[in-house]
């Protein structure tokens, strides 16, 4: 119940992000259109926020990116329960990579390493790809 309500919780945050960025964008073409003789500054070169890189992160995270990047790098994690294994924590780190960047025909490569460690001394480590 607790994970579902995490869940719940990070989803919330997320569209209530985005819906504050728009309404914001909203301002900003509003001042434009009153004051056409007055130039609006934003601090778009400033150092973004922890939760406007997190935001960031996956709206951009189901683009290919390795047709100009050697490996595309991606984390998951996060805690679970089973009655076998009770509470526990696992953790993703998965990569796509080309042999050739120039070659789009052919589908990338993937390359996953996963972890898992509960509270009743289960673990699990593992390589695919």
């Amino acid at each position: 119940m607790k994970i579902k309500i995490f869940y719940i919780f990070v989803l919330y945050f997320i569209f209530n992000a985005n819906v504050m960025s728009y309404n914001a964008l909203d301002t900003l073409r509003i001042q434009k259109e009153d004051a056409k003789d007055t130039v609006v500054i934003s601090d778009s070169t400033g150092k973004k926020t922890v939760w406007r890189k997190f935001i960031d992160y996956f709206k951009n995270a189901n683009q290919d990116k390795t047709t100009y990047k050697k490996f595309d790098f991606s984390i998951l994690g996060g805690p679970h329960y089973s009655s076998d294994t009770e509470f526990g924590i696992g953790l993703v780190a998965s990569g796509l990579y080309r042999q050739d960047i120039s070659d789009t025909l052919t589908p990338p490569s993937n390359l996953s390493v996963y972890a898992d460690v509960s509270t009743i001394g289960f673990y699990l480590l593992g390589i695919r790809g």
